[in-house]
């Protein structure tokens, strides 16, 4: 699968607009685990709100319980209740 072809997919699946899409890789387990691949810094880390941002995109967690159960330089496990998740694009 190609590169454009699979960002076409995520911005089917999440309603992301492409132009976004490319500074990371997100993959849910189970409904209580996030992993995002790619270098994200950590904006706000609260139990019910995590904001992270990757280049151009902030991504910002609504939840119970949530928290970083993993956190490197090659992307964030986020683990707890995700309720909805938003999408900024950086000005």
């Amino acid at each position: 699968m190609t590169v454009l072809k699979m960002k076409k997919q995520i911005k089917k699946i999440f309603s992301v607009p492409i132009e976004i899409s490319n500074d990371y890789y997100m993959e849910s387990f189970s409904g209580n685990e996030i992993v995002l691949s790619g270098f994200g810094e950590i904006k706000k880390l609260e139990e019910s709100i995590i904001e992270i941002e990757f280049g151009a995109q902030i991504i910002i967690f609504y939840g119970n319980s949530l928290n970083i159960s993993n956190y490197t330089g090659d992307g964030v496990k986020i683990s707890g209740k995700v309720n909805k998740i938003e999408f900024i694009k950086k000005e």
